[in-house]
């Protein structure tokens, strides 16, 4: 399949935009510094109908979405729920002591995980009650990603933990820095990407990790899977890095759609929905 990058009518904000998560039909987009930026579009690939939200935060750095619930979490502790669809929501005090909460996600299980600043890491299986997980760690914990075998967190000191259940496990990537965002492709390789051009996979489940090349010795943001199994690599300068051998090499994807870094992507439809600095909205597909 031969994919282009289009580039999308900005958010009306004009705002950083964080994170991205979409449900197969409509797309969520949350970012912002100081306030809250919060948008939703039954026509994300189009780039239009965007409908403006507010969680009450002061700046979020993740969405959720199932059915007609979204759930976002962000800077000073924020954590809010909606349940008619992000028109409205509610604030939930998890006892987050004004951290910043990087990330929010449900499992395979049905239980909600929170990670942020100084390896808190929390969780909760009725949406109001947010438990305490010891992630053995004080690194800031980053962003967070479901997967078959459990949720997987990059860390802020070169890390990757994989949760069992209640037990955090540390797995064996010795990276530099700052980790961003973890996967696990859909044929079960783990993957994580963060500062200087550093992307690495694992093909035991994190017993061991090879480095390999997105194309750029700047930041990354985001790795994340497409519908057809296409690993795709985003970060600094509009960098945008695709894989069709499950993350083992990469092509790198030429184009003028966005500028400045893209912070965050997610699958749709048969493509990538990415969004990035000043509201910046592209679609590759």
């Amino acid at each position: 399949m031969t994919r282009s990058v289009t580039k999308l009518p900005k958010l009306e904000t004009r705002q950083l935009a964080l994170a991205v998560t979409t449900d197969g039909s409509r797309a969520f987009v949350a970012g912002g510094q100081g306030r809250d930026v919060l948008a939703f579009s039954d026509t994300p690939s189009s780039g239009q109908g965007y409908v403006a939200s507010n969680s009450g935060g002061r700046g979020l750095r993740d969405v959720m979405v199932a059915g007609d619930e979204v759930w976002v979490c962000g800077e000073y502790g924020h954590v809010a729920r909606s349940v008619d669809g992000g028109a409205s929501f509610t604030t939930i005090h998890i006892g987050a002591n004004g951290a910043c909460l990087y990330s929010i996600r449900r499992d395979d299980a049905g239980a909600l995980w929170v990670v942020g600043d100084r390896g808190l890491l929390k969780r909760s299986t009725d949406g109001e009650t947010f438990v305490d997980v010891d992630a053995k760690t004080t690194a800031n914990l980053g962003r967070l990603r479901t997967s078959a075998i459990g949720p997987l967190i990059a860390t802020s000191q070169g890390g990757m933990l994989l949760v069992d259940g209640d037990e955090v496990i540390a797995t064996k990537l010795e990276a530099r820095g700052v980790m961003m965002t973890p996967l696990a492709t859909q044929q079960g390789t783990l993957m994580v990407v963060g500062v200087d051009g550093q992307a690495y996979r694992s093909a035991d489940m994190g017993e061991s990790f090879e480095r390999v090349d997105p194309l750029t010795t700047g930041f990354l943001s985001t790795v994340a899977a497409l519908e057809d199994g296409t690993v795709a690599i985003v970060g600094a300068d509009g960098h945008l890095a695709v894989s069709s051998d499950d993350g083992r090499t990469f092509a790198k994807v030429n184009h003028d759609a966005m500028t400045g870094t893209i912070w965050c992507c997610a699958p749709f439809e048969d493509g990538l929905l990415m969004c990035g600095e000043s509201g910046q909205l592209a679609f590759y597909g």
